[in-house]
């Protein structure tokens, strides 16, 4: 979700709004927490990498077109390169987004509740 439309959701003081605020926050530190859980000591990058390989490995492995039977449909490659660019970016970039949205709904919903130290 975009930091211009946690602004304008939080500025709207709807409760809908607000909850689908809440509830991307929340998915994105599962996700971050969630891959960096298991084992000792946590690591979210090897983690992601098993996952994102394992993705493009099950979308190799049916790789048939269906309209050309004589040419692979390689999406699993494509998967992989996207990924490559896209999680170091998304691990980098998610706690400050999440510190970001945190803020700014506690400047709007803290007027509201009568605190902004929360």
């Amino acid at each position: 979700m975009a930091p211009l439309k946690v602004r304008l959701y939080a500025s709207r003081y709807d409760v809908d709004e607000t909850s689908q605020v809440l509830m991307t926050l929340r998915a994105s530190i599962a996700m971050l927490r969630y891959l960096d859980q298991r084992g000792a000591p946590p690591n979210v990058n090897r983690r992601l990498t098993n996952v994102i390989n394992d993705m493009g490995a099950q979308w190799n492995r049916d790789g048939a077109n269906v309209n050309n039977q004589a040419r692979q449909v390689t999406v699993g490659t494509f998967w992989s390169e996207w990924a490559k660019d896209y999680y170091p970016w998304l691990v980098l970039h998610t706690p400050t987004w999440a510190e970001n949205t945190i803020r700014t709904m506690s400047e709007f919903w803290g007027r509201v509740l009568g605190s902004q130290d929360w």
